[in-house]
């Protein structure tokens, strides 16, 4: 369903700015003053392709919520007003299909996602991470305290494929969040990171894929590796890793990396993919736990 955002700003004098008139406001985007947490520099955008609101200091916004804050009226109020300034959609109940992201090719970083600090520097290190080495090799970024927004102190991986970026990863770096990873809504992304696998285009030139579950395994085992975004996973990964001729699953030891890793290798026996389900490290340990060597030393034993 589309919202005539357009006709609701002009027929409510809404100020607003195109892309190229604000610098929060990019190409696709919308951009009005947020009601939320305040300031008048249109940091809360309308994607006018994925039909959903993003403020880049705040979060994902409902429209409902978006119309009442913005008009201060009551939440009936605004669903009336929702419902007289949605699109229609014509096309055959055959011819629709599910939103899955913004309609763009990429997606830009936030402004608030800066070079690596001290802290995220100091988690790394904690990790027995080289906080340079995964800067160049990864291009991350990382955030400061941002008020009432969940992308705070975390470190922001980015998820590209074919050298565009289609959402990003924010790692907490505290300790204390509410969850340990947070990810780019769907309807603000290019493609859904559960469509994506993190490492892809430094596995492609590889014959073997290793599969594991996060970033941090992808880090520490190297290109050739890539990660699922948890033990969950979706078609549209299985149909990526049928891309290679040969995978190497290795998710976390527990029953659900079992069954998962048991399921994918079923999935891609039946479209002819040699696929080995490895055991699991000892001791319970995940990729991202192994010592420099040792994951070098796993890399080679399945090439």
């Amino acid at each position: 369903m589309t919202f005539k955002i357009h006709e609701f700003l002009r027929d409510f004098k809404i100020e607003h700015a195109l892309p190229g008139q604000s610098a929060k406001v990019t190409e696709g985007w919308i951009g009005v003053h947020c009601p939320f947490c305040g300031g008048d520099n249109f940091k809360l955008g309308y994607n006018v392709k994925g039909n959903g609101w993003n403020c880049w200091a705040c979060g994902g916004k409902n429209t409902f919520k978006v119309i009442e804050r913005l008009l201060s009226v009551s939440n009936d109020k605004a669903a009336s007003i929702y419902t007289k300034y949605r699109g229609t959609d014509k096309s055959r109940p055959q011819d629709r299909q599910r939103i899955t992201g913004t309609g763009l090719s990429t997606v830009p970083w936030p402004y608030y996602c800066k070079p690596i600090q001290e802290p995220h520097r100091a988690f790394l290190r904690s990790r027995n991470f080289d906080p340079d080495k995964i800067v160049d090799k990864w291009g991350i970024r990382g955030t400061g305290p941002i008020p009432r927004n969940p992308q705070q102190l975390r470190i922001m991986i980015p998820v590209t494929m074919n050298g565009e970026m289609m959402c990003y990863q924010g790692r907490d770096i505290t300790g204390k969040a509410r969850a340990k990873y947070w990810s780019l809504p769907t309807e603000l992304s290019a493609k859904p990171i559960k469509s994506c696998l993190y490492g892809y285009d430094e596995a492609k030139s590889h014959d073997t894929v290793v599969v594991c579950e996060g970033p941090t395994d992808v880090w520490r085992l190297g290109p050739g590796a890539v990660a699922l975004f948890g033990v969950a996973y979706r078609p549209a990964q299985v149909r990526l890793l049928a891309e290679w001729g040969r995978v190497v699953m290795v998710l976390d030891g527990d029953d659900a990396g079992y069954e998962a890793a048991s399921k994918i290798r079923d999935e891609l026996d039946i479209v002819g993919v040699d696929c080995a389900v490895m055991p699991t490290f000892g001791g319970g340990v995940d990729p991202a736990d192994l010592t420099d060597e040792d994951a070098a030393a796993f890399m080679r034993s399945v090439r």
